[in-house]
């Protein structure tokens, strides 16, 4: 299993539970994907995990599982990855479920203060999560609704991806994905509070 977290030079940094990326290509992948090698153990602070088993009963993280075949909806993973495929092909993968920048997080922070920011991005996290839960479900979320809080918060992306659904031209699976992927990023904010 490999789990990834923010370091404190604000990179998401693989950690090593096991030595499941034996393959050179894999770990190649991995650092031209934007990811970066690290040692430890897997934490709280943990975004991204792979693995060659069962799921981790992780909900704040990114889960991929290296090998066995094809994704299926409900099994836990948010993508699997071919231990045998291209460097370039792994790299794209991976990169696709990097979390977002913080950056704007902090211009508004600087702004508006931490303790006004806490409770609305508490709510967006939670409105992405429920929204994730019912793609899950095989449920439409309210995508109008989406595409403007995200917009708002400065996760433009996840603001673009629900305002193409809305119009019916999106991507529910890249909605869900980068939705998945601000999660992450606020909770590592909301986070960075209570450990500073």
């Amino acid at each position: 299993m490999i789990a990834y977290k923010l370091d404190q030079e604000r990179h998401w940094t693989v950690i090593f539970q096991t030595d499941l990326v034996a393959s050179s290509s894999l770990r190649s992948a991995i650092t031209e994907s934007g990811w970066h090698l690290g040692a430890g153990t897997a934490d709280r602070s943990a975004s991204l995990i792979l693995s060659g088993g069962r799921p981790v009963p992780l909900t704040r993280m990114v889960q991929g599982r290296v090998g066995g075949g094809a994704s299926s909806d409900g099994d836990g993973f948010d993508f699997r990855i071919d231990p045998d495929a291209s460097v370039a092909e792994q790299a794209a993968l991976l990169a696709q479920w990097l979390p977002p920048s913080l950056d704007a997080l902090e211009r508004m922070e600087a702004s508006f203060g931490r303790s006004a920011l806490e409770p609305l991005l508490a709510g967006l996290a939670s409105e992405l999560t429920s929204a994730i839960t019912a793609i899950d479900l095989g449920q439409m979320p309210n995508a109008h609704k989406l595409a403007g809080v995200s917009g708002t918060f400065g996760f433009h992306d996840v603001g673009e991806s629900w305002r193409a659904i809305d119009q019916g031209a999106g991507d529910l699976c890249d909605a869900r994905r980068l939705s998945r992927t601000a999660v992450i990023a606020i909770d590592h904010w909301l986070e960075s509070q209570d450990h500073a």
